[in-house]
């Protein structure tokens, strides 16, 4: 199992009456390009040819749909999932902003999903400058 960690300032978000928004989604749950535009072809098998599409509600508070800005990801892993924390790094400490735990599978899925919207991105804007990872490694 991982070790838990214990992040200063760490607060779960107010609970908000739900809303429900519509968005085209496919069957795949294929990656986006930009907010709610479904990229062509499959995650896991992005040459694959695009797959029927269906709609979908999604429920989301305004809280959540606003969105978190993180600068930091801690990943840790057992023999049964992916744990990705999204951190928060500011003057006054690191803050937990998000935690989503996934499946080994889903984690390959979402690699490919991340390695093709980057290649997307730069053919639109040009190469992203990559910074030097931090030295500092959490087990």
């Amino acid at each position: 199992m991982p070790r838990t960690r214990r992040f200063v300032g760490a607060r779960e978000p107010p609970a908000a009456a739900p809303r429900r928004i519509e968005r085209e989604e496919r069957r795949t749950h294929a990656p986006r390009t930009e907010r709610g535009t479904p990229l062509e072809g499959n995650m896991a098998n992005p040459e694959q040819a695009p797959a029927q599409r269906q709609q979908i509600q999604v429920a989301t508070g305004d809280e959540l749909s606003r969105g978190r800005f993180s600068n930091n990801l801690l990943v840790s892993h057992s023999a049964e999932e992916f744990i990705l924390d999204w951190i928060l790094n500011s003057p006054s400490g690191m803050h937990l902003v998000s935690r989503v735990i996934v499946t080994p599978g889903h984690m390959k899925r979402i690699i490919g999903a991340l390695g093709e919207n980057v290649r997307r991105y730069e053919k639109e804007f040009g190469a992203i400058s990559a910074f030097e990872a931090p030295d500092q490694k959490f087990h």
